[in-house]
């Protein structure tokens, strides 16, 4: 619901785990400190923290994701596909730190790569889609990547 009155009579409730608790007064929070039972506005903040940052963490997968589709939406037989790796391959690969957007359009690319021409405009389309969402909300945001450009 909306929170328009918050501090001018309207009230939140709030039920923590004892873990989420011990986390907001002395976790690695940007609000350490924050005691929700005393400042709502404190925990509100902390819990838009923590949504973003999921969403974050998240747009690497859901850029592979979407890639996939692209390839497969149109074409049943590359609905099953075969595993593209050996483990020797994915355990000897380098690893390097990358921000999300980087990692989200060298996705895409990738997948773009893959189709060898083959890709429909509108898939073409929802590639450049990913890849504008990563650009825009993965710059302030790094993972850790390994250099393959299959799906492991």
């Amino acid at each position: 619901g909306r929170l328009r009155l918050l501090g001018n009579g309207q009230t939140v409730i709030c039920v923590l785990p004892k873990e989420v608790h011990q986390q907001m007064r002395g976790g690695n929070s940007p609000h350490t400190e924050c005691e929700p039972e005393r400042d709502p506005a404190a925990l509100l903040e902390w819990v838009m923290a923590n949504t973003v940052a999921a969403v974050q963490e998240s747009l690497p997968e859901w850029a592979a994701q979407g890639g996939l589709f692209t390839q497969t939406k149109d074409d049943e037989e590359s609905w099953i596909r075969d595993e593209p790796l050996q483990l020797s391959t994915f355990y000897g690969s380098k690893l390097q730190e990358e921000t999300v957007a980087e990692n989200v359009v060298a996705t895409c690319r990738s997948f773009e790569t893959a189709a060898a021409g083959k890709l429909s405009s509108c898939g073409s389309d929802l590639l450049k889609g990913i890849a504008r969402v990563g650009q825009r909300f993965g710059q302030e945001f790094s993972v850790i990547a390994t250099a393959l450009d299959e799906e492991c």
